[in-house]
């Protein structure tokens, strides 16, 4: 695999990715990839305690990572992630890897880190489908929170763009702190998603 530069690094993404990349497995964040267990870096009883969606009815979980809230080194760069996993899988197989960085109230340091990040990734998927999308988050009713994403097909087999690179902008009313997110996920979880 070839290592992103030092610099991509330093602006808070553990990244790699092969030159000629057409499966999101390719990509790690803080280490992880999609078809990981989970198990490598988190015991079970953490996974267990850390598990957000305790409805055994969906089809994917999300265990909430934070800082120094866990017994691993993990997340060392994000001030949050989410990690999707199906629910009664023992093995803890990694569907889908979230990783947040906090802005609060600084949505334009957001856009220019999510450019950087953004133009880093493009040089390495030339050929890639993108999507650029502004728009208003669909949870906040009163249409304030604003949403920036860019999504790139990785895969040409996927039905979806696997990548997003994402600032939030939440409204005071809303309650949450602005942030960028980027996510990879399988086309299982993005199912669940849409």
């Amino acid at each position: 695999m070839k290592k992103l530069s030092a610099y991509l690094f330093l602006v808070l993404f553990s990244f790699s990715a092969p030159s000629f990349a057409d499966d999101i497995q390719d990509f790690e964040i803080e280490g992880m990839s999609i078809g990981d267990s989970l198990l490598d870096y988190f015991s079970e009883k953490e996974i267990i305690k850390y598990d957000i969606d305790s409805n055994e009815d969906l089809k994917f979980h999300r265990v909430l990572l934070l800082p120094l809230r866990t017994s691993s080194s993990l997340p060392q760069n994000y001030d949050g992630m989410h990690i999707y996993i199906k629910p009664n899988d023992k093995e803890y197989i990694i569907h889908g890897i979230e990783a947040m960085l906090d802005f609060e109230n600084d949505i334009s340091n957001c856009k220019i880190k999510k450019k950087e990040i953004l133009n880093e990734i493009s040089g390495m998927f030339k050929n890639s489908k993108r999507v650029a999308e502004n728009e208003n988050h669909s949870q906040d009713k009163t249409g304030k929170s604003k949403v920036f994403r860019n999504f790139i097909s990785i895969s040409p087999s996927s039905k979806y763009y696997e990548l997003e690179l994402g600032c939030y902008d939440w409204s005071e009313e809303m309650g949450f702190v602005d942030h960028f997110r980027m996510s990879i996920v399988t086309d299982e979880v993005n199912d669940t998603l849409q």
